[in-house]
């Protein structure tokens, strides 16, 4: 199995679940035993997908999830904030790292999923599928340097 103790995003999840432990003990019982096990069970969930991810060839699916997860998380949170459960400065540290946790997930997808992805990423969009478009106006969606290094992978697909 692949090591994963060394990546920052299961670092910084790990920690963000021992912070969570001691925040739900002092929820009240009312919450403690309901929203609070939901939170620990979400952030159990996201470093299962941290670990899966990082042991698997195709890390893709498990990243997908793992972001699902994520918001799951932000939700219940923002939650718990809101029913006066978590204080203002819990939240706002609680969120900041959810941030930092969900632009590690982004750039992690991105690098999984590799160059040829990110340029058809570019060509999503209304102009996709659009023959009728000169070479010319696809030069400003793709460089001729991605066009090189990827051929035809980064012009567009005809119907």
């Amino acid at each position: 199995m692949a090591q994963y103790n060394h990546l920052p995003v299961f670092q910084k999840t790990y920690l963000l679940t021992v912070e969570m432990y001691g925040v739900t003990s002092r929820f009240p019982r009312l919450y403690r035993f309901t929203l609070g096990e939901k939170l620990k069970a979400l952030l159990s969930d996201l470093l299962c997908h941290i670990v899966a991810a990082n042991s698997r060839e195709d890390k893709v699916l498990s990243l997908e999830e793992a972001a699902i997860t994520l918001e799951q998380l932000r939700i219940h949170v923002r939650l718990a904030s809101d029913l006066k459960i978590l204080g203002l400065g819990t939240y706002e540290s609680m969120s900041r790292t959810l941030e930092e946790i969900s632009k590690q997930f982004s750039g992690w997808t991105t690098w999984a999923k590799g160059p040829a992805h990110s340029i058809s990423d570019k060509l999503r969009g209304s102009h996709y599928h659009n023959p009728a478009r000169s070479e010319t106006e696809w030069a400003g969606i793709c460089s001729q340097e991605d066009i090189r290094r990827f051929g035809g992978d980064c012009l567009p697909e005809t119907r």
